[in-house]
């Protein structure tokens, strides 16, 4: 059973919650490094003071780590700046079919289930395991 609830969806199904919790993540992921990125363009115009954390993220950047405070949410990702965007920028992709399939109470039936789509495909077999012991 799925329904909408104010800005986000209740839903029965361990799978559908996982998936739509994966989906935020993936939203409040880009919304990070957007909000960086912005961020860092006003520095660089002038329009904006350098910060402490702004130079500690830039540092991290041009030493092509990814930068701690993006890892907070997203420890198994690539190691390299380069290959994290890319793997987040495809499961923020992928993700978007992911949420309809789950609003609509439907991932499992969805067909053969990519589990690199996922940020964390472990959770998702526990959710699976916890909808078909019901």
């Amino acid at each position: 059973r799925t329904g909408r609830k104010g800005d986000y969806y209740e839903t029965d199904s361990p799978v559908d919650q996982f998936v739509l919790m994966q989906v935020q993540l993936a939203a409040d992921l880009v919304f990070k490094v957007d909000a960086f990125l912005n961020e860092l363009s006003k520095v660089i115009r002038g329009a904006s003071l350098l910060t402490t954390r702004m130079f500690s993220v830039a540092s991290q950047l041009l030493a092509s780590a990814v930068p701690t405070e993006w890892c907070d949410r997203w420890s198994t990702g690539p190691e390299e700046t380069r290959a994290w965007l890319t793997a987040l920028t495809a499961r923020a992709t992928s993700l978007v079919q992911w949420e309809v399939d789950a609003k609509a109470g439907r991932v499992i039936q969805r067909g053969p289930l990519r589990l690199s789509d996922l940020f964390h495909p472990e959770t998702f077999m526990n959710a699976l395991r916890q909808e078909t012991a019901r």
